[in-house]
């Protein structure tokens, strides 16, 4: 699969399997120091070995290439109303 066929599939409504985050879906990363910040998904760059994630600080752009795994949901906003969780909430 091509990385624009990733994407378009990904951006979609259609699933990838493996994949837990979608486009613009808010983050926490949790293993690093920016723990208490917040991120949005903004690319997905590949599936293998696990999937990596392109995700940018919400505050300034800071962009960061991130792996599935380090990753927890904060909230969503893709397609649907802006969620904020807070650090104790479980999606």
């Amino acid at each position: 699969m091509s990385q624009y066929e990733l994407e378009k599939q990904w951006t979609t409504r259609d699933d990838i399997a493996g994949v837990d985050f979608r486009f613009s879906d808010i983050m926490r990363i949790n293993k690093s120091e920016h723990r208490d910040e917040l991120f949005a998904v903004v690319a997905l760059f590949s599936l293998t070995p696990q999937p990596t994630f392109g995700v940018t600080r919400v505050t300034d752009e800071h962009f960061l290439t991130v792996l599935q795994e380090d990753l927890e949901h904060a909230g969503a906003n893709s397609g649907r109303e802006l969620e904020i969780r807070t650090l104790d909430e479980k999606s």
